[in-house]
């Protein structure tokens, strides 16, 4: 990396192997945002304060403020601004990780019909972030009544008073439900992707329940959720239900980051409830789609959409049969 100094700011940049500009920094604490995030705030604040040491807030705007020329505390609270910063030092809070769609929806201003990918993306980035020089506190140092946390060998602060994230809707339920995966990422945690999560392609415009009626054309009948999954292996589990008019039909499972799919066609033939999976390797990053579409026209009949389940999986595991 090339250095660069401001003469004005006297603020220290780099230009990258990209050609991009970053802003040093000695000290990056990232945090994850959730209904937390206003508490950390204030009491890191405080405790650069008492050092002397400048903060910046970093995740709010696209820009980074020129700072004083002393050290320099970076608070991060959107990965991808990560790529902004030349940081020596860096360190992870993540607690209360179930309301980080509610918090992005406060903190960056996110339409209520975008918050599940944009808060998804921000806890997909912190799966990728340089691990091997961070210290972490979660929600499990918070449940183990950790009272302080020691960001830095010359950096420490105590632990906010956090109040407990509880749901409060059933809306709220299916968004922490949707995350579990992301929250806690190894093989074998199950996230919940209940029907009212995704998306409707019905001649009856209002699907209540997930029924959708299949009159009409060759067409997606359900899609989503487009909640980013970081790189990983990872396979959905989709539940439905036919009647005996829709069960003669012919219809495909899709999975996938958006770019490229899984594809899994099938036809049930008989009436009942029904289960199938897929499974797809993302290769980075990216927000994830799964949709059941009918592949040939049809005269009627109710297709029930029963919601989803997703886990992260061994390379080597194979997709479930038809059942």
């Amino acid at each position: 990396m090339e250095t660069v100094f401001d003469p004005k700011a006297s603020v220290k940049t780099v230009i990258d192997a990209a050609g991009q500009v970053r802003v040093c920094v000695s000290h990056c604490v990232m945090i994850v945002p959730s209904l937390h995030t206003a508490a950390w705030l204030k009491i890191i604040e405080d405790a650069a304060q008492a050092k002397g040491w400048d903060m910046l807030v970093v995740g709010l705007d696209n820009e980074i403020p020129i700072t004083r020329p002393t050290e320099t505390l970076a608070v991060l609270l959107d990965a991808a601004a990560l790529d902004r910063l030349a940081v020596d030092r860096f360190a992870i809070i993540s607690t209360g990780l179930l309301s980080t769609a509610e918090a992005a929806e406060q903190l960056f201003k996110v339409e209520p019909g975008r918050r599940l990918t944009y808060a998804s993306r921000i806890l997909a980035l912190g799966h990728i972030l340089p691990r091997e020089v961070t210290s972490h506190y979660s929600d499990g140092d918070l449940s183990a009544g950790k009272k302080e946390f020691n960001a830095f060998a010359e950096f420490s602060f105590q632990v906010p008073l956090l109040a407990a994230v509880l749901p409060d809707s059933e809306l709220r339920r299916s968004v922490e439900n949707a995350f579990r995966c992301l929250v806690s990422p190894e093989p074998g945690v199950t996230a919940k992707w209940s029907a009212d999560l995704f998306s409707y392609n019905s001649r009856n415009p209002k699907v209540v329940d997930g029924c959708i009626d299949v009159t009409g054309r060759q067409r997606p009948l359900v899609f989503g959720t487009y909640v980013c999954l970081p790189p990983g292996k990872w396979r959905v589990e989709v539940r439905f239900a036919v009647d005996k008019d829709t069960a003669r039909h012919q219809y495909r499972l899709e999975w996938g980051d958006m770019a490229s799919y899984t594809v899994i066609p099938f036809s049930p033939s008989e009436p009942g409830y029904y289960s199938m999976s897929a499974t797809y390797d993302w290769s980075y990053v990216a927000a994830a789609e799964v949709q059941i579409a009918i592949s040939e026209s049809s005269l009627g009949g109710q297709f029930q959409f029963m919601g989803a389940s997703l886990e992260r999986v061994q390379p080597n595991d194979d997709d479930e049969p038809f059942e």
